[in-house]
């Protein structure tokens, strides 16, 4: 009995040792990665084991294209120093259109960082002034005494600060709302054109006509007119309570509800054309489709108050100048000394275009001095034939590129901010502006080629009048002599930075071992990884 009961203990321990060793080989079983494949394995396959098959491939192939293009695309490592140049001078290559300024009036000067004294710019042969005529303008066409108080005025009622803004643009419903409602006038003057219902509380027929006028408010906020110039503008849907503003509308000449008055800035003011005209009065239907339709046919018909070319033509300032290596700025100012002629300050217009601007070494601009010299020539024979006198500003900013930096080798981060400003337009608003560019100037060595990179920021600062010879000028020109008593200096200003570090770009060796070592062991860890996930994909859809 005791050695059967021990047989059966022990048994028992055995049985038990068996199953504890069942449970681990199954285990190891089930993570085992070196099976041998059998004819039985290969029978079992299934769609998804395809698919999966198929996406393996695609992303082995993905990974040797995308480390091949990692392999043949340089990198680089930067290195900041501070710039080390044995050149005096430095070359600023420009193409600047200015678009109503006669070339008889300018002159492109250079001065110091603090704007006292004139600095030589090398040859002026290096500069070439073309007029560009304007299509279609035969004579000059000054600004009158009225166009420029009308401009003033709205250019006063375009500065309006945010804060008063919502005054002006909300309805006049009644005088306990939250909005001051002082000026009827400077509410209508705010936009160019704006559409005024008046009305009072207790006419029913306003009453009847209110969701329509409400919809068509909806509606205008989506809509663009095209004016009489060609252009789009919004309307401004506004409406007046006349029981509450009955001033306002006295004042307005309004008498009988609903009234709809169209106003526009040029039949408000004697600037647009004549003498004040008032507003336009709709008299149709009252309907969205009507209201939509006749306020386009009349926007066509009215006049605008707007800037307008004064002279025939405007001018191209093209070529290089060879300045100090050190801060400065250079200056397009109008010079009255040619013309006898000082314009008016007031109503002169600096908008430009710069075509092209970049800083250069003049040892890598000698070729592209000489070709731009031979497009200067060709151009001006050219003009004698068909009269356009106007060079083409993409192909002189591509051939001072192309000759000076050999600009498609440069990686993009620097390239993209050589010529930050070309095809750039900068236009004014406003009388008595003039434009100021501040650059900051930055050396970039790359390939043991220099170039130069810049930021820039942008304002157009007031035209004030000058104190006069040997006086203090408190205006944007710095303090400076005047070379005609009491006059302002007009001029656009280009005022640059160079900063003493240099960033240094230098290629990193890539070597055959890398790259092969790289390779093997992404496609190593996403084979491993495929055959581990493809196993559960197959448990999850097992077709």
């Amino acid at each position: 009995m005791a050695e059967a009961r021990f047989r059966k203990v022990g048994s028992s321990r055995s049985q038990l040792t068996i199953e504890e060793k069942g449970a681990v080989q199954k285990f190891l079983r089930k993570t085992d990665d070196f099976t041998v494949a059998t004819d039985e394995a290969f029978e079992a396959a299934k769609t998804t084991g395809g698919c999966l098959t198929i996406s393996v491939f695609g992303f082995l192939i993905f990974y040797l294209c995308m480390e091949l293009w990692n392999f043949v695309i340089p990198e680089y490592d930067k290195r900041l120093g501070i710039v080390a140049s044995g050149d005096k001078l430095m070359q600023i290559n420009l193409d600047i259109h200015f678009h109503d300024v006669p070339c008889d009036y300018m002159e492109l000067s250079v001065f110091d960082a603090f704007g006292y004294e004139k600095v030589e710019h090398g040859d002026e042969t290096n500069l070439w002034y073309i007029p560009v005529t304007h299509d279609g303008m035969v004579g000059e066409k000054f600004y009158t005494q009225d166009e420029i108080d009308a401009l003033e005025e709205i250019n006063k009622m375009e500065d309006v600060p945010d804060y008063k803004r919502p005054d002006l643009e909300a309805d006049w419903k009644s005088t306990s709302d939250q909005f001051k409602h002082n000026n009827f006038e400077q509410a209508i003057l705010l936009h160019e054109f704006t559409f005024v219902l008046f009305y009072a509380d207790w006419c029913s027929h306003c009453r009847v006509f209110h969701p329509t006028w409400n919809l068509l408010a909806e509606q205008a906020q989506k809509l663009s007119f095209v004016t009489k110039r060609g252009s789009k503008e919004p309307v401004k849907i506004l409406k007046i309570n006349c029981v509450d503003f009955e001033k306002a509308c006295r004042d307005a000449k309004i008498d009988g509800y609903p009234t709809l008055n169209f106003y526009a800035r040029s039949r408000m003011k004697k600037g647009g054309g004549g003498d004040k005209k008032g507003p336009i009065e709709y008299q149709g239907k009252r309907t969205v489709e009507d209201l939509v339709s006749w306020l386009q046919k009349t926007i066509k018909k009215v006049d605008q108050i707007g800037r307008h070319y004064q002279f025939k033509s405007g001018c191209q300032v093209i070529g290089h100048l060879e300045v100090p290596r050190v801060p400065g700025e250079f200056r397009v100012e109008l010079n009255s000394k040619r013309t006898l002629k000082q314009l008016n300050p007031k109503t002169v217009d600096l908008s430009h275009t710069v075509n092209h601007l970049s800083f250069g070494d003049l040892q890598q601009n000698i070729q592209a001095n000489e070709v731009m010299k031979g497009m200067v020539s060709q151009q001006k024979h050219n003009a004698k034939k068909n009269g356009s006198t106007q060079m083409d500003a993409k192909q002189v900013g591509e051939y001072i590129m192309y000759f000076n930096l050999n600009f498609k080798t440069l990686p993009l981060e620097i390239s993209s901010k050589i010529n930050p400003m070309d095809q750039k337009e900068f236009k004014i608003q406003q009388f008595g502006r003039a434009p100021e560019h501040h650059l900051k100037i930055s050396s970039v060595e790359f390939d043991d080629h220099r170039v130069y990179t810049m930021t820039m920021t942008n304002e157009f600062a007031r035209i004030t009048q000058s104190a006069g010879r040997n006086k203090q000028r408190y205006d944007i020109e710095h303090f400076e002599d005047s070379d005609d008593e009491g006059a302002p200096k007009i001029r656009a200003r280009f005022n640059y930075d160079l900063s003493p570090l240099s960033v240094k770009y230098e290629k990193k060796q890539k070597t055959l071992y890398e790259f092969t070592t790289k390779l093997l062991g992404l496609l190593g860890g996403l084979y491993t990884a495929a055959k581990n996930g493809g196993r559960h994909v197959q448990k999850l859809f097992p077709f």
